[in-house]
């Protein structure tokens, strides 16, 4: 089934990829690069996997992501969901980013909001396929945070504090233009 929308606006609430426990086959769900996505209040996207695991569910995200030059965070996975949730599109909401679980994917021209504003992740993972990401600060958190690189060039730049745990794999180099402090178990 298809569905179409002009635009999307998440005012607090969970856009998320479910597939049902029983199937068969891992779901993807695309939101197409036309269709806009507007934040209203702090917001989150999220995808499941199912069949006890076996199939990993992925939502897509071509969309651009924007706040309207308000300052309202997103979340991936925030109920503890284990897929993956990838962006697509240059994005530019104002606040942070949270990665409770599963994996955030940055392919293509896809992007964090923007540079100034901090990378939270806590049990999850953040897959950096393309290219260069700053960001403002990072926190590491939680059980087995990740920063890595499954395919392309990757590189981070951290222009404030960075609280790093567990591990960070990139391509090319990692700039820490401020303290960092080294959790448990950091390489």
């Amino acid at each position: 089934t298809s569905y179409q929308a002009s635009s999307i606006i998440l005012s607090g609430g969970v856009l998320e990829a479910y597939g049902l426990p029983s199937e068969t086959q891992a779901l993807v769900v695309s939101l197409n690069k036309n269709r806009g996505i507007a934040l209203n209040a702090n917001s989150g996207l999220a995808a499941t996997t199912n069949n006890n695991g076996s199939y990993i569910d992925t939502l897509k995200v071509w969309s651009v992501i924007t706040d309207n030059t308000k300052t309202f965070d997103i979340t991936i996975n925030g109920s503890n969901q284990k897929g993956t949730v990838t962006f697509l599109g240059a994005n530019n909401y104002s606040g942070n980013t949270n990665i409770q679980s599963g994996t955030l994917v940055l392919s293509g021209g896809g992007t964090l909001g923007n540079n100034t504003s901090a990378l939270n992740i806590n049990s999850g993972t953040l897959d950096i396929q393309n290219g260069a990401l700053t960001v403002g600060s990072i926190l590491m958190s939680g059980v087995n945070p990740l920063i890595t690189s499954t395919s392309g060039s990757s590189s981070l730049n951290v222009v404030g504090s960075a609280t790093l745990a567990n591990a960070i794999f990139t391509s090319g180099t990692q700039t820490y233009s401020a303290p960092v402090t080294l959790s448990t178990s950091t390489s």
